[in-house]
């Protein structure tokens, strides 16, 4: 017999009291059926290419599973979460194309369990729940451009989600009134703490995802703080998320000061990455582009989200977890006008958008009493319509003609079809043959991933257009100290060096010659290797 949930009007109701069916806690068969549809989409994405960001990021984390310390051997801006992702994700899994995107999967396909689990309580229709994966993950996967997979975007919607749970819990129950929540602190008092100390441990976690969303994190967190003001519950709701906080970050801390990194840690999240806007800076036309796109491929889920946040604020107390989750996009908007305008930055707002367009089309489903099972089937297929037409039928046909990629040929053609660099960089890889040793890169980071080769110098060159006056003074100098054989530069590369770094141009033209370039990247080796024979190959 399945367990009931709660069957109070006044404890489920979003808008004030109405009937409701008992809730069942067990899985429905429509609910199992989101999900496996979801993951199949996701699992079309498995032979798909890599993005420079995410070849950079598995990059680093084979390096990491081989000994490298990260912001040692190897510097980046990002925050560790995301190669700690490709390290472990490709111990398990394989670091390949295929092992990486489906340790990305399976994170996505827990999100989209929890999001089932915790959006079932705010809607009224049995096959609401049922929508939150396709309405997120699934458009996700339908919508995205293979550089837009496998970036921190499509990892926060977790850990954020779980903070708007647990603002949901500290309310007391959905859609609690006025009185519940020091009643459930009274009844539950021991469950409080661990709570708000799972808030800051959670935060803390987001900021190691990636140090902008500490503002979606603590936006959403105020909802606590003003709730626990208002029951003169200040110093609980302050104390125990600063100690979950702090049992994050302190370990992380004494770590990066035992490797003698904190200060370059420092230096470079704080001081380095905001003065990148000065030197790369925005372009309205990437920002107008991004939007269009996103809004676009989102067009259904954005309108139905409309219906959401009205409904998130008609009743009156205001349920806590969609308040929490229109925080989320108001707050997450304000981080993407912050940063560099990518277009995958939308991505950020794609759990609080599609659960809320879960609760509007609940809600416009049952204030319109005609509205039948026909009407909610059009709704659905249009929502999945607009980004199956236009975008993921062209991965679709790429996938069967080549035999879904389950061989290396068959990966290679679908490599082909949506990243032009991969095949230069086999070809490079042809060329470089058995010499396995690392290389220094300037450009981009597709090219050293396919050639299998690991960086050379913990300077590397994706986006050489953020580099400061010191990170090209030390790239210079690593360069001359460890004097890499083989250099793999992007043609504007030299334009860089000679505003940034002389210096660096002087030493490269001086130390190496010239080889052959592959599309827009040019191939150099060390003279020396040349001169003695050590490496076949020969100057221009």
């Amino acid at each position: 017999m399945a367990t009931t949930g709660r069957v109070d009007d006044e404890d489920l109701s979003l808008t004030g009291p109405v009937d409701r069916e008992v809730r069942p806690t067990r899985w429905r068969s429509l609910e199992i059926f989101g999900l496996v549809l979801t993951t199949l989409v996701g699992l079309a994405h498995l032979p798909m290419p890599f993005g420079g960001d995410a070849a950079l990021m598995t990059t680093v984390g084979r390096q990491l599973a081989g000994g490298a310390v990260l912001y040692r051997d190897l510097l980046d801006i990002r925050q560790p979460i995301i190669f700690w992702f490709a390290r472990f994700g490709g111990e398990l899994f394989g670091f390949t194309e295929p092992g990486i995107h489906l340790a990305e999967l399976i994170v996505l396909v827990a999100g989209s369990v929890a999001m089932v689990e915790v959006i079932r309580p705010h809607v009224r229709s049995r096959w609401a729940p049922a929508l939150a994966p396709m309405f997120t993950v699934g458009i996700y996967y339908l919508a995205a451009e293979v550089w837009q997979l496998t970036e921190p975007e499509s990892f926060a919607g977790l850990p954020l989600l779980a903070i708007a749970w647990i603002i949901d819990r500290l309310s007391g129950l959905s859609g609690a009134h006025e009185g519940t929540w020091a009643s459930a602190v009274r009844r539950r008092p021991a469950s409080m703490p661990r709570l708000l100390m799972a808030l800051g441990a959670l935060t803390a976690i987001v900021g190691l995802l990636k140090l902008t969303y500490l503002a979606i994190a603590g936006a959403m967190a105020l909802i606590v703080l003003v709730d626990g003001w208002r029951r003169r519950r200040l110093m609980s709701v302050i104390i125990w998320p600063t100690a979950g906080f702090l049992a994050v970050v302190g370990p992380f801390a004494l770590y990066l000061w035992w490797r003698g990194v904190l200060g370059d840690v420092m230096w470079l999240w704080f001081d380095y990455a905001p003065s990148t806007l000065d030197r790369a800076p925005r372009t309205v036309e990437r920002l107008q582009s991004g939007a269009w796109r996103f809004a676009r491929m989102w067009l259904a889920v954005l309108a139905f989200s409309m219906l959401g946040i009205g409904a998130a604020f008609r009743g009156r107390p205001v349920d806590r977890l969609l308040m929490a989750l229109v925080v989320w996009i108001v707050s997450g908007l304000g981080t993407i006008l912050v940063q560099h305008w990518w277009d995958y930055l939308f991505h950020v707002l794609i759990v609080p958008l599609g659960l809320l367009a879960v609760v509007g089309l609940d809600e416009m489903v049952h204030r319109s009493k005609d509205v039948g099972s026909r009407m909610v089937g059009g709704i659905v297929f249009v929502v999945l319509l607009i980004p199956l037409g236009s975008h993921f039928a062209t991965k679709a046909g790429a996938l069967l003609s080549n035999g879904l990629g389950f061989d290396q040929v068959g990966r290679d053609a679908i490599h082909d079809d949506f990243a032009e660099r991969y095949a230069d960089a086999r070809d490079w890889r042809e060329d470089l043959g058995d010499d396995q040793r690392p290389v220094h890169f300037v450009g981009d980071a597709t090219s050293i991933w396919v050639a299998g080769r690991d960086q050379a110098i913990p300077v590397h060159g994706w986006a050489a257009d953020f580099l400061d006056d010191e990170l090209w003074s030390r790239m210079t100098s690593d360069i001359a100290m460890t004097r890499p054989a083989h250099l793999w530069l992007w043609e504007g590369t030299y334009g860089l060096m000679d505003r940034r770094s002389p210096a660096t141009r002087l030493l490269v033209e001086r130390e190496y010659c010239f080889v052959r370039s592959y599309g827009d990247h040019d191939w150099w080796v060390l003279r020396s290797e040349i001169d003695t024979g050590i490496t076949p190959a020969r100057c221009a």
